[in-house]
Parts: C-alpha cells; structure tokens; sequence
C-alpha cells in the first residue's frame, strides 16, 4: 500500500486511472494502472508538493511470522540498506523530483535475505525547476548579458560623444578667445598707425587743395591734371582708410563685447529720447539722399526701458544706416510698440526701408559674423558684415531679441525688443 502525504488513498476507488485525478490536499496525480488485488498505482507521477510518502509491505513465514524482518532503500537517496526491522513500512519525507526505485527485502527465520521487490514512481519537479524554466533562465540570462553588453556599450558611446563635446566645447572656447585675443591685439595695432595715415592723407589734401592747385598755371595743363589725379588719389585714400578703422573699431567691440569685458551703464530710457537721437545723428544721411523720406511712427505713452543708452542707440544708428545705404527712394518708417512676450512687458522697435530687401538665402545669415548682402546693382557687398552681429550681442546682453522680415525687392523690417522696467506708462 503507498500513503501519500500521510493519507490513506483507495486507487481501485478512482475511475479513469491513465488520467489525472484529484486526491490529497487538491493536487493531482496521475499513474498508469492499479495493481491487481493490492491497493497500488503502477506508474504512480506525483507532484512536487506530494512527496511526503510511506510504503506498506508483508512478506509470509507461517512457521514464524514474528521473526520476519525487513530491509529498504530508494536508489539515489539512501546509500545502503536500512537496518533490518520487524515493522513493515518505510516512511520518506521530502522525495526529490526525479525517477526513483523502491527496493524492499525480507528474511524470515532461515536468515537468508529473498530477491528484493522493485517499485517505480516519480515526483515531478517545480514548475522552476522544469526544462521550460531552465530554458527560460538561459534565455534570460542571454538577454540580461546582452542587456548589460549593450547598455555597457551605450554608457562607453554616450561617455565619449560627452568627453568628445566637452573637448570640442572647451577647444571651441580657447580658440574663440584666442580668436579675440587675436583680433583685440591686432586691432590696437593696426589702428595706430592707420590713424596716422588717414591724418596725412587728409593733411596733404588740404595742403593739395589750397596751396597746390590755385598756384598752378592755367596753361600747364598736365601738370593740373595730374594734381587733380593725385588729389583724387587722397580722397580715394581717406575714404578707404576711414572704411578700414571703422572696421577695426568694429573687430574692437565685438571683441569686447564676447569676451565679457564691456561695463554695462544700465539706466531707464524713454524708447521715444532713443528714437529722437538716432535720428539726430543719422540725418546727414539723409540729407545725401534726398528721394528717401524720413518718417516715424511712435504711440505715446510708453513704458520706459532698461538699457545701456548709447549701446542701444548703437543699434538704432546701424539699423538706420542700413536702411539708408540699401534704399535709392521711397521711404523709411522707424517706430516702436509696446508689446507683451509671455508675462514680461517688453518693447519692439522696428526700422522698416522700401529699398532692395533680402533674398530668402540671406535671411538666416544677416546676423551672422562677415555675413554681408551683395548691392544688386554692384554685385559687391556693402559694409564690413559686423554691424548686424555687434546688434545681436548687445541686445541679448539686454535680455532682448533681434529679427528680421524681408521680401526681396520690396524692402525689409529689423525688429528688436527690450524689457520694460515698469508695469505703468508714463
């Protein structure tokens, strides 16, 4: 007889014994058939938590029953025989999964040990301990070192592209200050001495105009015309030394102004005195042009802004001259508007020409360092490429922006903000 769990189970009870039944403790068993006139499975499969089992066994001496003893053992979990004992049963708890073989003994009163009896069984493993499960670890633990591979990979990747953008960052930086160091010294130097130049220049065509030329005589033509020449030359000179320091005076503010060492004198402004100043010391322009009209478009009243003055006024006067020196005639509207830029007030000044505008491909390059728009009728291009940026910096060192809108042909707008100081207009 075979107890399992410490229950006594009736197989010749159960019907469809191939299949599984349900027994102790809600498990299930299965087996292939039940031993004919004994209370035994053939083939008996368990489950691991049924694997708590105790065998029942006789053997028959009718001349001395009393001096029967018995011998057991499981192949795989008892290493010999067990002590012979008179009591006919054999107690396991906690059976390992696995095929297992039950091998019992008797010896009766001659003291000769019989052939022993073989019984067959299984105890199914865990569903963790299963082939499925170990195939399931394998595959897991495949992907975990493959996870780690690749995330190992991914840190190393994102640690050099850091270490590598890091580099090129502070290589990018100590080339820009060299860069600016570079431009600084040069500058100084080169001003100097193209100041002097631009001095005689001018000196000798004053001296040219009024102490050369009247005292030639009419009749020595050649020699007036050459005068001519030479004073032509000095103009020539000065216009073109002149262009060269305002250059130089350019390289000297950018220079200034990125590398941090420009003293800002903020202090409140009226947006409309800013407007009014620019175009004070832009009016000899206009007055160079006269098919161009001046006009202005300023609401009052307007909050005041915070601004270093005469940087902003820097501005305006680039914006202006810009205006001027691609416009041939029509008009050129400057103003200003108070808008709102998410929850801070903010003011916009705009300078708006009907000159030869820019073309689409220019458009995100005008505040860019060089970057000049060619005059379409020279096909060379105006200025030094310096105004534009020199703007960008100041105003975001105001915490303002910089923009432009234009239609080739038709004109261009330059708008810039500044934050108001204050909620109330005066």
């Amino acid at each position: 007889d075979v107890n399992i769990n410490q229950q006594f189970i009736d197989f010749h009870q159960l019907t469809d014994s191939v299949n599984r039944h349900p027994t102790v403790l809600g498990n299930k068993i299965s087996y292939d058939s039940v031993a004919s006139f004994y209370n035994y499975p053939v083939g008996l499969t368990l489950p691991y938590r049924l694997n708590h089992l105790t065998f029942f066994f006789s053997a028959l001496d009718w001349a001395a029953p009393h001096k029967i003893k018995y011998q057991y053992k499981i192949d795989g979990l008892d290493q010999q025989w067990s002590e012979p004992q008179a009591e006919p049963f054999a107690d396991y708890r906690n059976i390992p999964p696995g095929e297992h073989i039950l091998r019992i003994r008797a010896m009766s009163s001659t003291q000769k040990w019989g052939a022993p009896v073989e019984y067959r069984f299984r105890v199914r493993p865990p569903w963790w301990e299963t082939t499925a499960a170990y195939l399931f670890y394998g595959l897991s633990a495949i992907g975990l070192i493959w996870l780690g591979i690749n995330w190992r990979l991914r840190y190393m990747r994102l640690s050099y592209e850091k270490d590598t953008a890091e580099t090129k960052a502070r290589l990018a930086a100590e080339a820009n200050e060299a860069k600016s160091n570079f431009l600084s010294t040069i500058s100084h130097e080169l001003r100097t001495p193209l100041t002097s130049i631009i001095g005689f220049a001018k000196i000798n065509k004053k001296n040219l105009k009024e102490k050369v030329l009247p005292n030639i005589p009419d009749d020595h033509k050649k020699m007036k015309r050459s005068a001519q020449r030479n004073f032509s030359n000095l103009d020539i000179m000065i216009q073109e030394g002149q262009r060269l320091a305002d250059l130089i005076n350019e390289l000297l503010d950018l220079s200034k102004i990125e590398s941090g060492k420009v003293v800002w004198k903020m202090e409140s402004v009226q947006p409309n005195d800013l407007i009014q100043h620019a175009i004070n010391a832009t009016s000899s322009l206009f007055t160079q042009k006269t098919e161009v009209e001046l006009k202005t478009e300023i609401p009052s009243p307007l909050p005041s802004v915070s601004a270093d003055q005469n940087r902003i006024l820097q501005v305006l006067i680039n914006l202006i001259s810009n205006a001027v020196k691609f416009t041939e005639s029509g008009q050129i509207l400057i103003g200003v508007e108070d808008t709102k830029a998410q929850t801070e007030e903010r003011v916009t000044f705009f300078v708006q020409d009907s000159g030869m505008g820019i073309p689409k491909n220019y458009l995100d390059q005008v505040f860019e360092k060089f970057k000049q728009v060619e005059d379409h009728q020279s096909g060379k291009p105006k200025g030094t490429g310096l105004g534009l940026p020199i703007c960008k910096e100041i105003l975001e060192a105001h915490r303002g922006e910089i923009w432009v809108e234009s239609e080739e042909g038709k004109g261009s707008t330059f708008f810039f903000t500044l934050p108001t100081i204050e909620k109330e207009v005066i």
